[in-house]
């Protein structure tokens, strides 16, 4: 597991870095608050902290104000334990209500500082089994809707930030209530499970999709172009509409339709889920199973 260190004096760091290689973890190093922060901006799943209270320009307890505001529930957790010399409960009531789970007093042992990681990561990690169950969709393992929503507000508001565009897609599986009613509902799942294997095989890692009603699906293409986006989408809908779905003993074959459109400068996620979604239906109205961009409306 990394662990993200923020230590201003060279020499704790060093031991710090060398204590926790020894006890299995992956050190990130950071020489002062505003160091750490920035660290955390470029890598968000960086989980498992270690901050001294201590530092120049952007103190520790800083920090973990600015993580605590920053990183909220939609992110994973952010366990953060705070080194310290300060050992009077006023202070280490302050170092609680800054956002630390934990702090370890200097000077410390190893094996106090291994326990308190443990800890910190099995946290860490029951709170990462808890997400998925809240996050996910218990038919295709996808994100549910309230998640990819708000994984869909998170990366409109970076993209902002960098002033870089951001596309959506509203995938919708054609005549899929036609499949229901023909092979049943247990086949209907195993052909919505299948979908959900086949897109996620044609996105990239920086992409995210999700499950957004019975049988309709978000994907969200963070800093792609328009034509890589047209692409990858006409991938899904080959690769779905090409190969019939086997549910033994029988073999489903559907089509997709999906509806593309890219973010504006000031941009909303309801504005831009709706654009796509008028595109999904102008692709619906040309007789299904095709790819349209917003632009392309007429």
């Amino acid at each position: 597991m990394r662990v993200l260190i923020a230590e201003d004096a060279a020499v704790n760091r060093k031991v710090l870095q060398d204590m926790l290689t020894e006890m299995g973890y992956e050190p990130v190093l950071a020489r002062d608050g505003n160091e750490a922060m920035q660290v955390l901006q470029q890598d968000e799943s960086l989980q498992l902290i270690i901050l001294d209270w201590v530092m120049p320009g952007m103190s520790g307890l800083d920090v973990c104000r600015v993580i605590r505001h920053q990183w909220q529930e939609e992110y994973d957790y952010k366990y953060i334990l705070m080194l310290t010399g300060k050992n009077r409960e006023d202070d280490l009531t302050e170092g609680f209500e800054a956002g630390a789970d934990d702090y370890v007093v200097k000077p410390f042992g190893y094996n106090d500082l291994k326990m308190r990681l443990k800890a910190g990561q099995r946290i860490i990690e029951m709170n990462n089994k808890l997400k998925i169950l809240a996050t996910r969709d218990t038919l295709t393992g996808l994100y549910n809707r309230q998640a990819i929503l708000g994984c869909l507000g998170h990366e409109l508001a970076k993209m902002k930030k960098k002033k870089l565009k951001i596309a959506v897609a509203m995938l919708d599986i054609d005549h899929f209530k036609s499949v229901n009613d023909t092979y049943g509902h247990l086949a209907g799942d195993c052909v919505l499970g299948e979908t959900a294997r086949r897109i996620q095989y044609a996105l990239s890692r920086e992409s995210f999709v999700g499950r957004v009603g019975g049988e309709e699906f978000l994907i969200i293409f963070p800093q792609a172009d328009e034509q890589t986006v047209i692409a990858v989408c006409e991938n899904i809908r080959k690769l779905i509409g090409d190969t019939a779905i086997s549910v033994f003993p029988i073999k489903i074959s559907i089509t997709i339709s999906i509806g593309v459109a890219t973010s504006d400068e000031d941009e909303t996620l309801d504005g831009l889920i709706s654009r796509a979604d008028s595109a999904l239906y102008t692709g619906k109205r040309q007789g299904r199973d095709r790819v349209v961009f917003y632009s392309q409306e007429a």
